[in-house]
């Protein structure tokens, strides 16, 4: 994962090919937050609303989401409890 570290700042060629930043839940999980086509996630009063994907083999009940994808941080590291709802329509146009 490419992400908007700081080790990344000068490197163009290496960050185009970086793929999008997306939230990755199970298809239960999915189902049962309400979540179609972003997520909003919740850490310590910081917030980062992304698309969600739907894996395959994702273990329920779990978010993975970048440490950094850019405007913004989540303060939490991998296994910290975060929040996640579902992005209302109007909400996630702007996402």
């Amino acid at each position: 994962l490419l992400d908007a570290s700081r080790g990344n700042d000068h490197e163009v060629a290496l960050r185009k090919t970086a793929r999008p930043a997306v939230a990755r839940v199970s298809a239960a999980t999915a189902e049962r937050l309400g979540l179609t086509t972003h997520a909003r996630i919740e850490c310590d009063g910081r917030e980062q609303v992304l698309p969600v994907e739907v894996v395959r083999g994702m273990v329920d009940d779990v978010v993975w989401a970048p440490l950094n994808p850019g405007g913004g941080r989540l303060a939490a590291l991998p296994g910290t409890p975060v929040t996640v709802t579902a992005v209302t329509i109007n909400e996630g146009a702007m996402a």
